[in-house]
């Protein structure tokens, strides 16, 4: 993700008169910005090649670091269940 996108995410997120701002993203990115954003508006959608490579090489470890910074959504929060256990 460019640093634009996510300078932009964290000012979007800080203004009153956004409900929500969202982005694609395959997570390949430092996700260090999200701290820096207001989880309650912050929307990722979060997308990996998963046809493409077996269960036990996805690693989980962007899904829990999201987690572990508040932003947490049903999909995040099934995904992080279904290759932690």
């Amino acid at each position: 993700m460019r640093s634009w996108y996510r300078d932009a995410l964290v000012r979007l997120t800080s203004l009153p008169q956004v409900e929500k701002a969202a982005i694609q993203t395959n997570l390949s990115c430092s996700l260090a910005f999200i701290s820096q954003c207001n989880p309650e508006k912050l929307g990722l959608w979060a997308t990996s090649p998963v046809l493409a490579i077996s269960r036990l090489a996805l690693s989980v470890a962007p899904f829990v670091r999201i987690t572990d910074l508040g932003v947490v959504d049903v999909l995040t929060q099934e995904l992080v269940e279904m290759f932690l256990g």
